[in-house]
């Protein structure tokens, strides 16, 4: 089920509040919770409910395994044999639906090879509840977490609203709240209930703008151009900017959609998630970018990746080194292709430039990017990543990175029955949001919607809020229970309302795919 779906907005939203708060009214904290986990196994179940027992035995497996290293705290060779049992396990799940094919095709591919592969559907969501589990058993590991409720664990991975596509959450910052939300029932007054879905629907509507209205117009744009790619055809350069430029903007306002929605759902009943996106098209260099863009998998990477491999210990090289292995990792946990690994190596070989960069050039050199030129160079990087994320294989990135910085039509639009005006529109208004207005985490940020994770500090602003390159910032007041934003908030809804009653569909999100 799709947080744009009509029939998920409309119907499931209503009914699983309705019988949310019912059960706040009995004080029933294990009743109230048996609903959070009937209403996220029933979203994750409603694409294939034969795939609920994949989540179901990872859920298992994983708490077991999580006790049996909790009950070995005295033997520190018990401990290693069950963390390594459970992160081998998950990985091996991760393995066998996400990469054998690619594996087996690539092992064809080098040494002629003729094994068969298998039709394997990828079961949502199990990347990110595999990195959420794996997090889990190697704190248990560490010391860092105790023998929680069973069904608190349950919630922890697989609660509805950030299930699917993130964000990636940390037992730290949500366990506690599932055990202690419902012991003080004050947290559920009316006047918190009022504001729980107040705020709630308005972070929702936001959301909800960003993925139907921009981000799914933007992708019948998007779609053409990386087609006709595909297909072995050439367009001209300025169609491919348009293109590639559309698709920029759309996977922000798909994923960062997401997110918004993903983080209202939660507060809807008074549970907080992690901020995931801080205008990470303001970066003024690819470190900046990977502190604002998809923030719980940066994290993610940082502390269960990069840290472990020696992070910044042993060297620059060795940094260097873990650096790009890190990104190839990540790159490669998008999905199981050539192009993602690609774009990982893309990405890590433009960190270590930064790095190197900041670490030697010396203070006039680096004061010439200043004044927008580091933000210019941060988006090329990150444009030129988006053709290979998006491209269906290395050929056609390449053929598509030829045509925009190479190709000799610079102003022809040769696209039979031309481009609609409105859409060049979109594109141009869509990045103008994107750099110069507000977030929903400074716009909501009297709201206390979104957890405030001291790992994730707030980029300067002197860097990444005013790029230097533009010099303004579209001034928006924050969100307040007043007549004003109430009119805004209605106007978005009314949007969502007149576009799914005039196309009467709805596109996945992106990230859904991984």
């Amino acid at each position: 089920m799709v947080f744009s779906d009509p029939l998920f907005v409309f119907f499931f939203i209503p009914i699983f509040l309705l019988f949310f708060y019912a059960t706040t009214r009995l004080k029933n904290a294990l009743l109230t919770k048996l609903v959070i986990v009937f209403f996220s196994l029933a979203f994750y179940g409603w694409w294939k409910v034969e795939y609920l027992s994949i989540i179901l035995i990872s859920i298992a497996f994983n708490y077991i395994v999580h006790i049996a290293i909790l009950r070995s705290a005295d033997s520190h060779r018990n401990k290693i044999f069950f963390v390594t049992l459970g992160i081998t396990g998950n990985l091996l799940a991760l393995g066998y639906y996400k990469y054998y094919n690619f594996f087996i095709e690539s092992l064809d591919f080098m040494f002629g090879f003729d094994i068969q592969t298998f039709s394997i559907i990828l079961p949502l969501a199990i990347s990110f509840f595999t990195f959420q589990q794996i997090a889990f058993l190697c704190d248990t590991y560490s010391g860092k977490t105790g023998q929680g409720h069973f069904i608190d664990y349950i919630i922890f991975v697989c609660f509805f609203p950030q299930l699917i596509a993130g964000p990636i959450v940390h037992h730290s910052n949500m366990m506690p709240q599932f055990a202690n939300n419902f012991r003080d029932w004050s947290n559920y007054s009316f006047q918190n209930i009022k504001k729980y879905l107040v705020v709630g629907i308005a972070l929702f509507c936001v959301g909800l703008f960003k993925k139907v209205i921009i981000a799914d117009n933007l992708s019948q744009v998007v779609g053409p151009v990386f087609d006709a790619y595909a297909a072995g055809d050439v367009l001209s350069t300025t169609e491919t900017w348009l293109g590639v430029l559309a698709y920029t903007s759309q996977i922000y306002f798909d994923f960062s959609g997401y997110s918004d929605m993903a983080a209202a759902l939660a507060f809807m009943v008074g549970i907080r998630l992690p901020r995931n996106f801080f205008s990470p098209y303001k970066a003024s260099s690819i470190v900046d970018f990977w502190r604002r863009w998809h923030i719980t998998l940066s994290n993610f990477l940082r502390d269960y990746l990069y840290i472990p491999l020696g992070g910044n210990r042993g060297g620059p090289a060795r940094r260097h080194l873990n650096l790009m292995i890190t990104m190839l990792l990540g790159g490669l946990w998008h999905g199981a292709s050539v192009v993602f690994i690609a774009w990982g190596a893309l990405h890590g070989s433009a960190l270590v430039v930064c790095h190197l960069w900041t670490q030697h050039a010396p203070a006039t050199a680096r004061r010439l990017l200043d004044h927008g030129g580091g933000w210019l160079i941060t988006m090329l990087v990150v444009i030129m990543g988006w053709v290979l994320f998006r491209a269906a294989d290395l050929d056609t990135a390449w053929s598509m990175l030829h045509s925009m910085f190479v190709g000799a039509d610079a102003w022809g639009l040769q696209t039979a029955g031309g481009w609609p005006p409105l859409a060049i529109l979109l594109i141009l208004l869509s990045g103008v949001i994107a750099v110069c207005f507000p977030n929903t985490v400074e716009i909501f940020g009297d709201q206390d919607v979104f957890i405030a994770d001291e790992k994730t500090p707030r980029p300067s602003p002197s860097v990444g809020d005013r790029p230097r390159a533009f010099g303004v910032t579209i001034h928006v007041p924050p969100f307040a229970l007043n007549a004003r934003w109430a009119a805004v908030i209605g106007c978005l809804a009314f949007f969502y309302v007149v576009y799914v009653s005039r196309i009467g569909a709805h596109n996945e999100f992106i990230y859904f795919q991984f």
